[in-house]
């Protein structure tokens, strides 16, 4: 998990992270992912107008992060269905 990254700034993005990667909610997961995802690209861009660029690659690893759950939640409900199927 990525914690730890300094200003207050960076709170907001990092608690929506945190809440993704643990949630335990099937139902909910997909709701937190995309609110980080959104918080993270929104910091990206706060970034990108600024000298503040060492952070770029703590928030791309964790959009990865979010990716790589979001795909696993997709496959896990893809094996759900397919099991209700039979």
């Amino acid at each position: 998990m990525i914690i730890g990254m300094g200003p207050q700034s960076n709170s907001h993005w990092r608690r929506l992270y945190e809440a993704a990667v643990l949630e335990i909610n099937l139902g909910i997961l997909p709701i937190r992912i995309e609110a980080a995802k959104k918080a993270i690209h929104a910091r990206m861009g706060e970034l990108a107008l600024s000298d503040e660029n060492g952070q770029w690659e703590v928030l791309t690893d964790a959009l990865n992060v979010l990716e790589d759950l979001r795909k696993m939640d997709l496959a896990h409900r893809q094996e759900l269905r397919r099991k209700a199927e039979h």
